[in-house]
């Protein structure tokens, strides 16, 4: 039997599709959406900032608004001067209280260990060193308070950089005494 298709021969055949072409077409449509999407999300992007632009402006020329800004940068300035302060002031603190190892409690030390015919005529206190400028009868009483001094315990670094007598027919010894105070802070019962 004989085939009656009138339509055969406008019958055109499907051809297959290239797989890497419907991939490289796949591939520049998702970029072309890819870009387009990032465009679209920039674009947005701007108009926010741009409206927010706007609302600063708007804000800016406020005059109130601008007094408050002032108001809040001296307070913000002083706020920071303060704190510069405070750090000196706790830095000064710690320098003081090791300056004051040299204080009231051992200048009481002091005179109690004060030996019978010495005076003391000046006294000069820098950080932990202490020098003792002072008078006594004999060398002997200046030898004896350094003695005294040194098993205290107290102080370090007793040196007596100079004896001198003052004159002929005078009878004392002037001395200079210099001292180094240890770390340990003396107590009033002492």
């Amino acid at each position: 039997m004989r085939d009656l298709n009138f339509f055969l021969p406008y019958q055109v055949k499907i051809e297959k599709t290239d797989k890497g072409k419907l991939l490289s077409v796949s591939l520049v449509l998702i970029l072309v959406g890819l870009i387009g999407i990032g465009t679209a999300f920039q674009l947005l992007q701007i108009r926010g900032l741009s409206r927010e632009q706007q609302e600063l402006k708007a804000l800016m020329s406020d005059e109130a608004y601008v007094m408050r800004v002032e108001q809040a940068r001296v307070k913000m300035d002083e706020f920071t001067e303060l704190q510069e302060e405070a750090e000196f002031f706790e830095g000064l603190q710690g320098n003081m209280t090791k300056i004051h190892r040299v204080n009231e409690h051992i200048m009481k030390f002091l005179s109690k260990e004060m030996v019978k015919n010495l005076f003391l005529m000046n006294l000069n206190i820098e950080d932990q060193t202490i020098t003792l400028g002072g008078r006594a009868l004999t060398k002997k009483a200046i030898a004896q308070f350094e003695y005294d001094l040194r098993h205290t315990g107290k102080f370090e670094n007793i040196r007596i950089s100079e004896i001198t007598k003052t004159d002929e027919d005078d009878k004392y010894y002037d001395f200079i005494m210099t001292i180094e105070t240890k770390d340990v802070v003396l107590d009033e019962a002492e």
